[in-house]
C-alpha cells in the first residue's frame, strides 16, 4: 500500500480566480502532484479546511478530486448562485493498495 497527503488551495490573488465574481455555477481547478507516482490508481479524498468568504451571501462550497491518475489529481473547488469565495483549502488523502 502506497499513502500521499498534502494540502492544497488557493485565493482571489490567482489570476485564474473566479469564485468571487458573478453568479452561477463557477469552478477552480488546482492541479496536485503526487511525490513519487502510485502503483495503481489511487483512491482521493478530499476535504475543506479553510473557508474564506463575503460577508452578506450564502457561503455554497463543494470540493471534489477530479482527474485522478496515478501521477496526482485535480482538487476542483465549486461555487454556485451568489456565493463569493475569496479563498479555499483542503487537505487531501491519496491511497493505492
Amino acid at each position: 500500500m502506497m499513502v500521499w497527503m498534502g494540502n492544497v488551495g488557493a485565493d482571489k490573488n490567482n489570476p485564474e480566480w473566479h469564485l468571487n465574481t458573478g453568479a452561477g455555477t463557477r469552478t477552480f481547478t488546482q492541479a496536485v502532484k503526487f511525490k513519487s507516482p502510485m502503483p495503481h490508481l489511487p483512491a482521493v479524498i478530499v476535504g475543506l479546511t479553510h473557508i474564506d468568504s463575503s460577508s452578506g451571501k450564502d457561503t455554497r462550497v463543494q470540493v471534489e478530486a477530479d482527474n485522478v491518475t496515478l501521477e496526482g489529481f485535480n482538487a476542483k473547488f465549486i461555487t454556485w448562485a451568489d456565493s463569493q469565495i475569496t479563498g479555499l483549502g483542503a487537505s487531501w488523502i491519496a491511497l493505492a493498495f
